[in-house]
């Protein structure tokens, strides 16, 4: 299953803004380091290597 946002431990969003930063993307230096919450993960990440 695709991970989005919400559910992963690297997301510090605000649950009813829907948008924050993705860690991964901040630590790197990426100028577009805010997702939102129906982003899929484009880092590779998948929702069972979470669990």
């Amino acid at each position: 299953m695709t991970l989005h946002c919400p559910r992963c431990p690297l997301w510090y969003g605000a649950e009813n803004d829907e948008y924050g930063p993705c860690q991964v993307k901040h630590a790197r230096g990426d100028a577009r380091f805010v997702t939102f919450g129906n982003h899929a993960c484009d880092e590779g990440f998948d929702e069972a290597s979470w669990k």
